[in-house]
Parts: structure tokens; sequence; C-alpha cells
């Protein structure tokens, strides 16, 4: 999405009626995966929405996408793409997050990730 135009979320709204996240949860549903993984689906973006806050799945869905963008040096990643610190303090895991964004940045240099 240009810079200026609809939120990532919003043009899924609006083209298709629908988010990445919602029609994830669903095709998971349907292929008969647990809740826990149904949750990081559609929770990644906001965490801290769903309860109890504590490490799962949730937790690292939602590092990864919040990693994957920064990396990607998507324009403004952090301010558009930020991570839930609350939720985060509440697993007790947010001090970590520049050491994992490290450690997959190192990863992919390595070509240990591809």
């Amino acid at each position: 999405v240009a810079r200026g135009e609809a939120s990532l979320h919003e043009a899924e709204q609006r083209i298709i009626g629908a988010s990445h996240a919602q029609l994830g949860t669903y095709l998971l549903g349907l292929w008969g995966f647990d809740n826990a993984i149904m949750e990081a689906a559609a929770f990644h973006h906001n965490p801290s929405a769903q309860a109890p806050m504590e490490w799962s799945p949730l937790t690292a869905v939602h590092v990864a996408n919040i990693i994957a963008h920064r990396i990607a040096g998507d324009q403004n990643s952090t301010a558009t793409w930020p991570f839930d610190e609350n939720y985060l303090k509440s697993c007790g895991v947010a001090e970590k997050t520049g050491n994992w964004e490290e450690a997959c940045l190192k990863s992919i240099s390595e070509g240990a990730i591809a």
C-alpha cells in the first residue's frame, strides 16, 4: 500500500471484505487447527485483545510479523506495525525483541533463512 493510502487492513476490508487475519483464521478452523493456532492468526496485529496475555503461538506470530515488516523495510514499519508492548511485557519478553530481530537478520545474512 503506497504512502498516504489506506492501511493494508483497510484495503483488504474494502477490496475483499475481510482481512488476511480473518481469512487465515477461517481457513485454520476449516483445516481443524486448535484454538491457540487460530488465535495466533486472528490476533497477531493486536494480541492484547486476546486473553490471557501469556506466552503462546500468538506471541511468536506477533513478533515474527513485526520483525518481518521491519526487515523488509516497510515504510514507517515501526509506526504502522508496532510491537504490542503491553502484551509483550505481560509475557515477560518485551526486552528480547531486539535480540530476536538481530538473530533473524544474522540468519538471513548467513543464508539460514531463505
